[in-house]
């Protein structure tokens, strides 16, 4: 039943991830704030209202990383959707696209220090210990060829 005092449905935050992978080894950033802060993750972002999600993946490409991702170079890889997720303080449904790229042009640079300590490759199958559930997930799907994944609902 819709609820008439607010007419607008229930919208996921939709977010967008990107792995970045050269010679076996994923490119992950070292968070410094947050609820990520000294977790190692993807570049990632949130998709704005009225974009899609290849073209914010392309933006967070170039705000996190400095680097310029052409169209043509990124890959749809999956889908991660968390019911009930922590996020910011609250709750939401989170739907997170994750595409694949290993071509680029530009330096890999640490654009955001003040959330960034550290942005570096890693052995695909040698992490650091602190990684994100979602950078084990999307190398998962990556290696499977896992085009879509539930995380299970929390109460």
């Amino acid at each position: 039943m819709i609820d008439m005092s607010n007419p607008q449905p229930a919208r996921p935050y939709v977010g967008a991830h990107l792995l970045v992978i050269q010679n076996n080894k994923v490119l992950l950033m070292k968070r410094s704030k947050g609820q990520m802060k000294g977790y190692y993750a993807l570049i990632a972002g949130r998709v704005d209202d009225f974009e899609v999600p290849s073209i914010a993946m392309i933006r967070e490409a170039e705000e996190e990383a400095g680097i310029k991702i052409n169209s043509d170079d990124l890959s749809f890889l999956s889908v991660l959707y968390r019911p009930k997720a922590d996020y910011k303080g609250g709750q939401n449904d989170i739907a997170e696209f994750v595409f694949y790229t290993n071509q680029w042009t530009g330096n890999i640079t640490n654009m955001e220090p003040d959330l960034c300590d550290e942005i570096d490759f890693f052995d695909v199958d040698d992490l650091p210990n602190m990684v994100t559930e979602t950078v084990k997930t999307v190398l998962n799907c990556w290696k499977t060829k896992q085009p879509y994944f539930e995380f299970e609902k929390r109460d």
